[in-house]
C-alpha cells in the first residue's frame, strides 16, 4: 500500500543536497508480465521502456526474494538502477512509476533507509534497516546492546564486525494492561552496500530469533498529478508476420512468418535461460524446460525485433 503525502512546499534545491543511489526496489504484479525484465534494462512494455530510457535506467534486473517488512513470506525484488550521473531523478522516476504504471506495480520504494518530514523538507540517508522480531521465541538475553554497535552475543557480534554498523538498538513492547512484554525487536541500521550481505549472514543464526525483515525506505509519492503523456501503459504489439505456435507448448514451439537471425528466452524472473534452437526447422526445444511463463525475444534477419509471451505447461 503506498504512503501518500503533500510535498506542496518541497525545497528542490535541499532535495539536491540529500544522498541519492538511483536504485529502486519494485514489487511487479504478477498478472503484468510485461513489466518483467526481459534483457538488463528493458521490460517487455514499449511505454515503459520509453520511460526508461529518459530516466538514464542502465539495470532492470531480479535481485532476490527476501523477507519484507511484516511479511512472512518472501517477496520478489526487482531493481532499477539508474545512471549514477543522474541519481537525484529517483524520487521524480518513483512517482512517475506510480502513477502512470500502478497497475503494473504494487509497490515501489528506495531499498535505504531514509527519515522524512512533512515540512517540504525530505532527510534521507543511504543505511539499510534490518528488524529482528521476537514473539513466542525464548528471548535470549545475551542479544541486548552492550553498545550503540554491539551485543553481548558472540555469534552476533561475529557477524556486526565484518559490517559499517551505524545503530544496534532493542526495543520490548509492552502490554499496557498488563505490563507483561508482547514482543520484541532489534533494529540494525547499517551501510547501504551492507544491507543484503548482512541480510544473509543473520539467516545463518536464525535459531536466535523469529521473524527477519529488510525495511525499504521512501515509499511516498508526492501529492500531485503527473501527465503521463507518451508513458502510457502500451503494451508492445507483436506484427502480424510472426506467429509462434503451439502456446500455451509442451515440448516444442515453432516459429513462422520472420527468419530469426537471433533468438532469446527469458524466465518470469528475467533471467536467459538455455535454448535448444533448430535452426532448419524454426523450432524451439522446451522439454528442459521448467513450467511456466517465458518471454521470447527474436531478433530478425532484416534487424525487426519481436516480443513474445510463451506459456510451457
Amino acid at each position: 500500500m503506498f504512503l501518500t503525502f503533500s510535498l506542496s512546499n518541497f525545497d528542490n534545491n535541499a532535495k539536491a543536497q540529500n544522498e541519492h543511489t538511483g536504485i529502486i526496489w519494485v514489487w511487479v504484479r504478477p498478472s503484468q508480465p510485461d513489466a518483467l525484465p526481459v534483457n538488463v534494462n528493458r521490460t517487455g512494455n514499449s511505454g515503459l521502456n520509453m520511460a526508461f530510457e529518459d530516466y538514464h535506467v542502465i539495470e532492470y534486473t531480479f535481485l532476490d526474494s527476501f523477507y519484507i517488512e511484516t511479511y512472512i513470506q518472501k517477496i520478489p525484488i526487482y531493481q532499477i538502477r539508474i545512471d549514477p550521473e543522474y541519481a537525484n531523478l529517483e524520487y521524480e522516476f518513483m512517482s512517475l512509476l506510480n502513477y502512470c504504471y500502478y497497475s503494473f506495480f504494487f509497490n515501489l520504494s528506495l531499498p535505504y533507509d531514509n527519515e522524512h518530514t512533512l515540512n517540504g523538507e525530505i532527510m534521507s540517508t543511504d543505511n539499510g534497516n534490518i528488524i529482528l522480531s521476537f514473539e513466542d521465541h525464548y528471548f535470549n538475553p545475551t542479544l541486548i546492546p552492550s553498545s550503540n554497535i554491539r551485543s553481548y552475543n558472540k555469534h552476533m557480534n561475529q557477524i556486526l564486525r565484518k559490517y559499517d554498523i551505524k545503530s544496534y538498538t532493542y526495543d520490548p513492547y509492552l502490554s499496557p494492561i498488563t505490563g507483561d512484554t508482547l514482543w520484541r525487536e532489534i533494529s540494525i541500521l547499517c551501510q547501504y552496500q551492507d544491507l543484503i550481505p548482512l541480510y544473509y549472514d543473520l539467516l545463518t543464526i536464525d535459531y536466535l530469533y523469529e521473524y527477519i525483515s529488510i525495511i525499504p525506505g521512501f515509499n511516498g509519492f508526492p501529492d500531485i498529478v503527473i501527465p503521463c503523456g507518451q508513458y502510457s501503459t502500451v503494451f508492445t504489439e507483436t506484427e502480424p508476420s510472426l506467429k509462434v505456435f503451439p502456446n500455451p507448448a509442451q515440448n516444442e514451439i515453432s516459429i513462422i512468418g520472420v527468419i530469426p537471425e537471433s533468438v532469446i528466452m527469458y524466465d518470469g524472473m528475467g533471467k536467459m535461460v538455455v535454448l535448444k534452437f533448430d535452426e532448419e526447422a524454426n523450432k524451439i526445444d522446451l522439454k528442459d524446460l521448467p513450467e511456466g511463463l517465458y518471454i521470447l525475444k527474436i531478433i530478425s534477419k532484416d534487424g525487426k525485433e519481436f516480443l513474445k509471451k510463451i506459456i510451457k505447461q
